[in-house]
C-alpha cells in the first residue's frame, strides 16, 4: 500500500515544483544608423520557419500609426515566393532567424517593426523599433586677440574676433555604426573683421 501512496506523492510534488513553461515568442532587433548607411533587421522566430514552412511576414507601423507590409512571404515555392518593399532586400534565406537589410537607412525606414509567421497570436509577438542616429553637435564661442599689420599703403588693424568652435561627433567607419563607437571632428570657424588705420 505505501508504494502507490509515495508515487501520487512524488506526482504530486513535481507538479507543484516545476519550472513554469516558457511562452516561445517571435521577437526582432533592430539597431540604429546613421542616415544613408547600412541596416539590419534581424527577426527571431519560435521555430525553424525553413522546417515548419509557414508563411511569415515583417510589418512596420510608423510615426503616423500606419501599418505597412515591409516583407511578405509565401511558402507555395522554394525558396518562398515574397514581395518586399522599395528600400529593403531581402535575400530568401530563414531558419530560426531572419535578416532585412536596409541598404541606406533613411527617415522612411524609421518606426516600429514586428515580424510573425501565419497565423500567429499577437500575444506571441514581440515588436522593435528602428532609428537614426543623429550627430550631436555643441559649439562655444570665445574672441581671440589678433596682432596688427601694416603696409605701404596705409596701415589696418584686426579687431578682437569671436570664433566658434564646432564639436561634431560622427562614426570613424562605416563598421564603427553597430559598435556605436564615434569620434570627435573639430570645426573652427574665425570671422574677420578688418578697420583702416590713418598713417
Amino acid at each position: 500500500m505505501g508504494g502507490p501512496k509515495l508515487c501520487l506523492l512524488g506526482i504530486l510534488l513535481i507538479s507543484i515544483f516545476r519550472t513554469p513553461d516558457v511562452r516561445a515568442v517571435t521577437r526582432c532587433d533592430a539597431p540604429a544608423a546613421y542616415r544613408h548607411e547600412r541596416a539590419v533587421i534581424t527577426c527571431y522566430y519560435e521555430t525553424d520557419v525553413g522546417f515548419t514552412k509557414k508563411d511569415f511576414s515583417v510589418y512596420k507601423r510608423d510615426v503616423h500609426d500606419k501599418y505597412i507590409d515591409v516583407l511578405s512571404c509565401s511558402w507555395r515555392t522554394t525558396p518562398p515566393d515574397c514581395k518586399v518593399s522599395d528600400g529593403y532586400i531581402f535575400d530568401g534565406n530563414v531558419t530560426e532567424t531572419m535578416i532585412l537589410v536596409i541598404p541606406s537607412a533613411t527617415e522612411e525606414q524609421e518606426g516600429q517593426y514586428t515580424c510573425q509567421t501565419i497565423p500567429s497570436d499577437p500575444e506571441d509577438l514581440v515588436s522593435c523599433n528602428f532609428t537614426l542616429k543623429r550627430l550631436e553637435v555643441t559649439a562655444n564661442m570665445n574672441t581671440e586677440d589678433t596682432p596688427t599689420a601694416n603696409n605701404d599703403n596705409g596701415g589696418f588693424a584686426l579687431s578682437r574676433l569671436p570664433s566658434v568652435s564646432c564639436v561634431i561627433m560622427r562614426p570613424q567607419s562605416v563598421s564603427d555604426v553597430t559598435a556605436g563607437k564615434q569620434s570627435p571632428v573639430v570645426v573652427t570657424l574665425l570671422g574677420v573683421m578688418t578697420r583702416r588705420t590713418a598713417t
